[in-house]
């Protein structure tokens, strides 16, 4: 089976008035068609580096020295504007890492789902009404609150509502940058079992970028491990849960609290 987007090669460096920084490194990995490929590592190993890149978004200082980023063998990188536009979305959209700051504060949800449609195709206003009912509904959301802005929606809803967008197009691959952060767990644990629903029904793969480990764990087929820029581990869940081959790798588990230990005197606590 042909990979849906394979990256080769990537380096992403920052300009700047001295030496300029790398921030990716030579990276190579590849995602296949309904797949779920986790990315983890610590704050600042070039994650979201690497999502904003595949999306084409990096604006200067960001340049991308080097490498190939193929989406069903075509070449992202060679992209010009109008097929540029016309492939974010429809063919690969991304749900940034804090909902509240991705929506507009001034619009409506209804008017944020409608501008995407029109900027993709010829849709009236009852036609688009009638998807973004459906869209919201399908993760959760009372299709009336398309009425309502951002700051009237609880954090969870507006991730949801940031899903929906992602989903809308119908697109082969989404990109999720740290999607959960700002949430609790329990809506963290809701979020992604929307998502895992949502894949097996729609078929799309997923690019899953976070920092903690144990919760890309639940949801991913393969993981990579990022660090410095590079990746240095990459493998089946259970491949690096189980038998990590690098100590980075063993030390991110080793970071993660471990909820089934409790202290002394407190073996009766919930």
């Amino acid at each position: 089976m042909s990979p849906l987007l394979s990256v080769k090669d990537l380096r992403i460096d920052y300009l700047t008035a001295g030496e300029p920084f790398t921030a990716v490194r030579d990276i190579s990995f590849e995602i296949q068609p309904n797949e779920i490929l986790g990315l983890a590592g610590e704050s600042g190993c070039g994650k979201s580096t690497v999502a904003y890149a595949l999306m084409r978004l990096h604006k200067p200082p960001a340049l991308v020295r080097n490498g190939h980023i193929l989406f069903e063998g075509r070449d992202v990188l060679s992209f010009g504007d109008k097929e540029l536009r016309a492939w974010r979305w429809s063919e690969v959209s991304m749900v940034f890492q804090s909902a509240m700051n991705s929506l507009s504060p001034v619009m409506t949800i209804f008017r944020q789902f409608y501008d995407m449609l029109r900027a993709h195709g010829t849709v009236s206003k009852a036609q688009a009404q009638e998807r973004i009912a459906q869209m919201l509904e399908m993760v959760g959301i009372p299709s009336d609150r398309m009425h309502a802005h951002p700051h009237q929606l609880s954090g969870g809803m507006r991730q949801r509502v940031a899903l929906a967008l992602a989903l809308t197009l119908k697109p082969k691959l989404i990109i999720m940058d740290e999607p959960t952060t700002a949430l609790d767990v329990v809506v963290q644990r809701e979020i992604l079992q929307e998502v895992l629903r949502l894949k097996d029904e729609l078929g799309f793969s997923v690019l899953f970028i976070t920092h903690d480990i144990a919760l890309m764990a639940q949801i991913s087929d393969r993981i990579g491990i990022m660090r410095e820029g590079k990746i240095v581990e990459i493998g089946t869940t259970s491949q690096i849960v189980t038998a990590p081959k690098r100590d980075y790798t063993r030390s991110l588990w080793d970071a993660m609290p471990l909820l089934a230990q409790r202290p002394e005197g407190m073996a009766h606590a919930v």
